[in-house]
């Protein structure tokens, strides 16, 4: 359900930027986690240290964060996730509403994109998200951005990195009694 909205996204954005940024093929990723590490000294909470990761099912973690191979990337974390009951009105019904809360990092080099983060976030991204996708809010401070990305991280955000996130939400229902768990088993 909300993968379909992300891969969405990330289409609209790649095709975006390739119609108006003269860059390189950037790096669009999915769903990530927050990853904590534990530190070398085990009683030592505060060296714990978090960040974001695409995770597969092996548990194996890929790094998601600015790399100079690319231009500009993108990843998305699912903030919360709430429900409510459809309201049909008469009769009970197996329907219910999720609202998923997102967020979408984005980070990209101004000196090879030829844009600040303000133009990049109102020419190329916010022009992507669908209409299934409320947009909510825009931060531009990144270093609060970082901070709650990196939990203990010390990391220098060179001049030429802009780094922004924007919440947006997304709603959908579905038939809780019916969970799709594999290809043959489909409600």
């Amino acid at each position: 359900m909300i993968e379909n909205i992300i891969t969405k996204i990330n289409a609209n954005i790649g095709n975006r930027s390739g119609e108006l940024c003269d860059v390189e093929v950037p790096i669009l990723y999915g769903l990530a986690l927050s990853i904590l590490v534990r530190s070398l000294d085990e009683d030592e909470d505060e060296d714990q240290i978090a960040y974001p990761a695409i995770v597969d099912n092996e548990g194996e973690c890929k790094y998601v964060f600015a790399d100079d191979d690319y231009s500009f990337g993108v990843y998305h974390r699912i903030l919360n996730r709430s429900y409510s009951q459809t309201k049909k009105g008469y009769g009970d019904t197996n329907y219910d509403i999720a609202t998923d809360e997102m967020i979408l990092i984005c980070w990209g080099f101004r000196d090879l994109l030829k844009m600040d983060s303000l133009t990049f976030e109102s020419q190329i991204i916010v022009p992507s998200l669908p209409k299934e996708a409320l947009l909510v809010q825009s931060n531009f401070d990144q270093f609060s951005v970082f901070n709650n990305e990196f939990k203990n991280v010390v990391y220098n955000l060179i001049p030429e990195l802009f780094l922004f996130s924007i919440k947006y939400k997304v709603q959908y229902t579905f038939n809780r009694e019916c969970v799709e768990i594999s290809e043959q088993n489909k409600c």
